[in-house]
């Protein structure tokens, strides 16, 4: 099915996101954290798969936030800055388990560092893990194939 070519994966015949394309436009009910607090956001695929949209989950609520695509450099498993709460004494904690977390990094400047655009936790760890597998290969897509987002 794919041909392995040096370190580079050869790019697929077959639509690089088939097993994930319907559940990225649908999208997913998560907690979207900042400085330690959550709340729940839908977050989905823009129709012109250029753009993560993550918005709150209320009908009346149109506009959302936009994260391009082009923009993330990866998905890491676990806590992030912003899914820790700062303590008076002690170290920063975490309400969120880190198996349920995701972080999304930004794709950074020559001469700057890394940085979450997103830090997420998913209802349990195997929503998690699939949309880990699922955003990541939407990251990939993006950085190898590009002309394959839209239609496959």
């Amino acid at each position: 099915k794919h041909k392995k070519v040096d370190d580079a994966e050869a790019e697929p015949t077959e639509d690089p996101l088939i097993e994930f394309r319907s559940m990225l436009t649908v999208g997913i009910s998560a907690n979207q954290w900042i400085k330690g607090s959550s709340k729940t956001q839908l977050m989905f695929v823009a129709s012109q798969w250029d753009a993560l949209l993550v918005k709150p989950p209320s009908k009346k609520v149109k506009k959302g936030e936009r994260i391009m695509i082009r923009d993330i450099d990866k998905i890491v498993k676990g806590h992030g800055e912003d899914h820790m709460k700062k303590n008076t004494f002690g170290k920063p904690t975490a309400k969120a388990n880190a198996n349920t977390c995701l972080r999304i990094l930004s794709r950074p400047k020559a001469g700057d560092e890394a940085r979450d655009l997103l830090c997420l936790s998913f209802q349990n760890g195997d929503n998690c893990d699939l949309w880990f597998k699922a955003l990541s290969r939407l990251v990939q897509t993006s950085k190898l194939w590009s002309h394959r987002l839209q239609k496959g």
